[in-house]
């Protein structure tokens, strides 16, 4: 069982040096099984990022977004210096690259259900 928030550095590390290998080595073949859990414990960037992870899952595409998420450079740059990490064209570009239904996908961020859980 995992619990990661999309914005936490260490966690961001920890699937590079862990989890993404464990996924590739093990699950890929049916050894082990991984349960994913995202969390929003940092910043309004975690609860954003959670949150476009588990409306991704109501597509069935959620470890291929969870992977992207996970991909997003968070050395606190420029950019999270002028505003959020994951804005709304960060997560729109993540969606369309996992080729969600755009508008499902609005409506499920927008509706904030999933910010709740």
């Amino acid at each position: 069982v995992e619990f990661t928030d999309f914005f936490c550095l260490h966690c961001q590390e920890a699937h590079h040096a862990v989890t993404g290998p464990l996924l590739k080595d093990w699950v890929a073949y049916g050894k082990v099984r991984l349960e994913s859990h995202p969390v929003a414990f940092l910043e309004d960037d975690s609860l954003r990022a959670a949150h476009a992870a588990m409306c991704a899952q109501e597509q069935h595409k959620y470890w291929e977004v969870r992977e992207m998420l996970l991909q997003v450079p968070l050395h606190w740059s420029q950019e999270h210096k002028n505003g959020s990490v994951f804005n709304a064209p960060t997560l729109r570009r993540l969606a369309i690259l996992a080729g969600l239904d755009l508008a499902s996908f609005a409506r499920c961020f927008q509706s904030g259900r999933h910010a709740v859980e």
